[in-house]
């Protein structure tokens, strides 16, 4: 850790793949408000870390450089509240954060920007269990509908817009299996019907090359539970299906 030019500069170390080239990297700002009593965190390669921050007037500023081999997710945290970011080698980038919300400017902001624009209508936890299985279906295919028409219209890299193709199949599956899992078991049955089911068991099968994105493990762990939560009440309704 030093400081240079009143800037407080963080060196964040994580576990590095043993094919990773440590002579890339890519070093990024955070701008948060001094008001703000959260952590801000950086998770990246499963490794968790809070950010330090130098005190300005109205600004707390945190610089990080890190190893980066190409392009990768990562995650900020702020409290509870994840927000996903991209970092690729030779494209710094400063977030801002207002309203709950990151801004970000520089050579890597347009990826970002896109990954955290806000949205009218999104899955709330609740979704989970308080509406029917039909109409949740409907919202998720809505929401996630969006999601991909703002990927299509926005203009980035290739390369980026066929890994974010994969995460949202995977934001998707975590719904659908969060729908599962959490959803009431009413007379011993679910209230689900037969695409859910079919949906779930596709997305079990295992992509080496999606271990990177970390929804792609997160939405196998619920994907898994969620099966697990059917075979239990296999007799009233994997039979009937």
């Amino acid at each position: 850790m030093a400081i240079v030019k009143n800037m407080l500069v963080i060196f964040v170390c994580f576990l590095m793949l043993a094919a990773c080239d440590l002579n890339e990297k890519t070093t990024f700002e955070v701008l948060f408000p001094v008001e703000e009593t959260r952590n801000v965190d950086l998770e990246f390669r499963n490794e968790r870390a809070t950010l330090e921050f130098v005190l300005g007037d109205s600004l707390r500023k945190s610089v990080i450089t890190i190893p980066v081999s190409g392009e990768q997710y990562a995650r900020l945290w702020v409290g509870d509240m994840p927000y996903v970011i991209w970092l690729e080698a030779g494209k710094p980038w400063i977030a801002r954060f207002e309203g709950n919300q990151w801004y970000f400017a520089g050579k890597g902001a347009d990826v970002n920007n896109y990954l955290n624009k806000r949205y009218v209508e999104r899955i709330y936890f609740i979704d989970y269990y308080r509406i029917t299985n039909r109409e949740f279906r409907e919202k998720l295919d809505r929401v996630m509908g969006k999601r991909e028409e703002a990927l299509r219209k926005d203009v980035l890299n290739s390369r980026f817009v066929e890994q974010e193709r994969k995460r949202l199949r995977y934001v998707k599956n975590n719904h659908l299996a969060s729908a599962v899992v959490y959803g009431e078991v009413k007379d011993g049955k679910l209230d689900l019907s037969e695409d859910t089911y079919a949906e779930l068991q596709k997305a079990v099968i295992e992509d080496s090359a999606s271990w990177k994105i970390p929804e792609y493990r997160e939405s196998m762990d619920r994907v898994m539970l969620a099966l697990a939560k059917m075979k239990k009440l296999e007799g009233s309704f994997i039979a009937q299906i």
